[in-house]
């Protein structure tokens, strides 16, 4: 069993609560935008309560200053003047509307990304031969025991001016199967077959933006092994030297 050192514990609960404080500050951030909208939406309201009010003083205005034709004059200005103010509001109002609208789809569209990748994981390194499902198959042997090799596949497209391997991706069948693969990292370590192998959660560039905050934050932090278990939110891990990643 895989004792936990005040450190980490210390480095987790601190993740978990620069997120949370990420998190609040997108939804102040959010009602904050909506309380605007909606202060613009009665303000337009307002001013179209008046403007219907002016419209019709002037109807009736119009029925009794007929012999006064530069106060008529004055009062159509005015009321143009008014209904060009309205409309820049709507205007605002609109772009605001969309802006807002925006947002939520970007987010609605990062949460669902996050599902769909909950249960891949990322293996790098792995050379593009003839022995990469050998390697493959020896690599799982370890780190998912009395498994077999699920399907795997490489993404993107060879580049012969990147010497690069391609790396792969893995689809598990449980969230808990996957955890259990980060667990088994650690055995790895001071393997010469697996240098310069890594594996890694699938992540959103998002998410990837978001761990290099927290990694900067618990960089001066002492963690034991940041392969004994898996994290909802962390750094990658690197299987050759079981130091943390970043992709």
């Amino acid at each position: 069993m895989v004792e936990h050192s005040p450190q980490k514990n210390y480095a987790d609960e601190l993740t978990r609560k620069i997120i949370l404080e990420g998190i609040k500050a997108s939804t102040l951030e959010l009602r904050t935008c909506i309380r605007e909208v909606d202060d613009k939406i009665d303000n337009a309201m307002k001013m179209i309560q008046r403007l219907e009010t002016t419209c019709i003083g002037l109807d009736q205005r119009l029925t009794t200053i007929e012999k006064d034709n530069q106060n008529m004059k004055n009062i159509i200005l005015t009321t143009r003047n008014n209904q060009e103010s309205s409309q820049m509001q709507l205007d605002d109002l609109a772009q605001d509307v969309a802006n807002v609208n925006k947002n939520i789809r970007e987010e609605v569209n990062e949460q669902l990304n996050r599902f769909q990748r909950r249960l891949n994981i990322i293996v790098k390194g792995i050379p593009e031969d003839l022995y990469e499902n050998k390697l493959m198959t020896e690599l799982f042997s370890i780190i998912w025991p009395n498994n077999s090799l699920p399907s795997w596949s490489r993404l993107g497209e060879k580049k012969s001016s990147d010497p690069r391997p391609r790396i792969i991706r893995i689809t598990l069948p449980s969230v808990a199967e996957k955890r259990l693969i980060f667990q088994k990292c650690k055995l790895l370590k001071n393997l010469d077959k697996f240098k310069g192998i890594s594996v890694c959660r699938d992540q959103t560039k998002q998410q990837q933006a978001e761990n290099q905050r927290v990694y900067s934050l618990r960089s001066g932090l002492k963690r034991k092994n940041p392969c004994d278990e898996e994290m909802d939110v962390g750094p990658t891990r690197k299987i050759t030297n079981s130091n943390a990643e970043l992709k």
